[in-house]
């Protein structure tokens, strides 16, 4: 028993390098170790990442050289990868937007379509009943001069007909200006 006691209190209050590590010092240890190695790696890559941007590679041997230059052109393969698979991605995408606005617009064509017809039909049923309105006007009072002939109505009445672009001015005809420049006077006005 005596020698138990002598024991601990050796290890107790002994001094430290006799004494055992306990898990506290244990941990401490680990971790400081875990921290220095930390260190080290980022040390490292700190340094790789100024020797990736062009710094302090004057004292790189051509091995390290080589190896750096390798790593670089693998970065640049794989960025352009990226680079051309996003470009690629975009252009899918583009080309099914195109695909749903021509789809879109041949379906705004055939609506325009159906209305420009539903449009001419509703304007020949106006002109009829105007024709009938005008013949039972004239007939009415009984002056002729209210009844109109077809062309005097025709030149009255155009139809709509739903063109689908806008012409601003008049259209110029290629003998007309032909002859128009032939007697050095201007299309459009009176000679």
């Amino acid at each position: 028993m005596l020698k138990t006691l002598e024991r601990y209190e050796k290890c107790s209050f002994g001094p430290p390098e006799q004494r055992k590590p306990a898990k506290e010092d244990l941990q401490e240890q680990s971790s400081y170790q875990e921290y220095m190695r930390l260190k080290e790696r980022y040390d490292a890559l700190k340094q790789l990442e100024r020797n990736y941007y062009g710094e302090e590679i004057d004292n790189l041997s051509t091995n390290e050289l080589e190896s750096l230059e390798r790593q670089l052109h693998s970065s640049l393969k794989q960025i352009r990868t990226i680079r051309t698979q996003s470009l690629v991605d975009k252009l899918y995408e583009q080309q099914k937007m195109e695909h749903h606005l021509y789809e879109s617009n041949k379906t705004l064509r055939l609506k325009l379509n159906l209305s420009c017809s539903q449009l001419e039909e509703e304007s020949q049923a106006e002109a009829l009943q105007w024709e009938a309105h005008a013949h039972a006007n004239g007939m009415i009072y009984g002056h002729p001069q209210h009844q109109l002939s077809q062309t005097t109505r025709d030149a009255f009445y155009h139809p709509t007909g739903c063109e689908t672009t806008l012409q601003i001015g008049y259209q110029t005809d290629m003998s007309a200006a032909t002859s128009t420049s032939m007697n050095h006077q201007m299309q459009g006005w009176p000679a």
